[in-house]
């Protein structure tokens, strides 16, 4: 006779729900000639909500990706996506390689898929949409600067300090709400 391992409570996995091992952050369209410092310009995804059956073939691509370079990365809570694509060129291989459209599956995301809109400075934002290994800034003033990986890994780690803090009630609030459902 085979043993089936116990299921796990509904707690258990609220609590899994809530706490996931990453999250994707990617950059979003944003009015390029607004003068306001802080935009709603990223959106943070869980990959396990993006399944099989329910989102399109790109949209999966995308997410295992970035489950793979998870993997090869578990000490980064935030996964950005341009992080996925620096990490494919350093492999040897693109998006394009790959046949995965990636502009489709960001586009169709953050309509279709769990996750949170979140509001970053504009500078936080130059790292989020910039897959650039060297990233030079020109400012209209003739001035300009390169904007460093420790910088980088410091909007990233404020980002998954973030999640880590809202992520939770907002999954509570839609299991509460009855907007989420378990199983």
């Amino acid at each position: 006779m085979q043993s089936h391992p116990p299921r796990s409570s509904d707690e258990d996995l609220v609590r899994n729900i809530m706490q996931p091992p990453f999250w994707v952050v990617h950059a979003l369209d944003i009015d390029e000639w607004s003068t306001e410092a802080m935009v709603e310009g990223a959106f943070a995804f869980d990959t396990r909500f993006v399944k099989e059956g329910t989102h399109p073939p790109h949209a999966l691509d995308v997410a295992s990706c970035c489950r793979r370079y998870a993997r090869e990365h578990p000490d980064q809570r935030v996964v950005f996506f341009t992080d996925v694509t620096r990490w494919l060129d350093e492999q040897g291989s693109s998006w394009a390689a790959l046949e995965v459209d990636w502009l489709s599956a960001l586009n169709y995301i953050p309509g279709n898929t769990l996750g949170l809109f979140m509001t970053v400075s504009r500078r936080a934002l130059m790292h989020i949409g910039n897959a650039a290994i060297v990233h030079r800034v020109h400012y209209g003033d003739g001035s300009s600067e390169v904007l460093t990986e420790g910088e980088r890994d410091a909007v990233r780690q404020a980002l998954a300090e973030k999640l880590a803090d809202d992520w939770p009630p907002f999954i509570r609030g839609l299991i509460d709400r009855g907007q989420l459902a378990l199983g």
